[in-house]
């Protein structure tokens, strides 16, 4: 059983999701659930209360995922990190 903090990941693409569950086991969290989707990141965030979410980057420019945030962060003062497989800082914002 691993005691590390609870981890969300959210990534729309099945194998970046993956990955990311094995590094963060291997580095010691305790990945709770996994999203694809803001309303399943929310969902779930609802059932696990986690102390980090993990969100795609290139998921910022919806409405949908800024309210999100704002929203898991009042709920419980979660850790939000944005990861993106973009080449670049440019690119991830576009």
């Amino acid at each position: 059983m691993i005691y590390g903090p609870s981890v969300l990941v959210r990534d729309d693409q099945p194998s970046c999701r993956e990955e990311l569950k094995i590094l963060l086991r291997t580095g010691g969290m305790n990945v709770v659930a996994e999203a694809s989707t803001t309303d399943d990141v929310l969902e779930r965030f609802e059932q696990h209360l986690p102390d980090v979410v993990i969100l795609d980057v290139s998921l910022l420019g919806s409405w949908d995922t800024m309210v999100a945030i704002k929203r898991m962060v009042r709920l419980r003062d979660s850790t939000v990190v944005l990861v993106t497989g973009m080449p670049s800082q440019m690119e991830a914002l576009m």
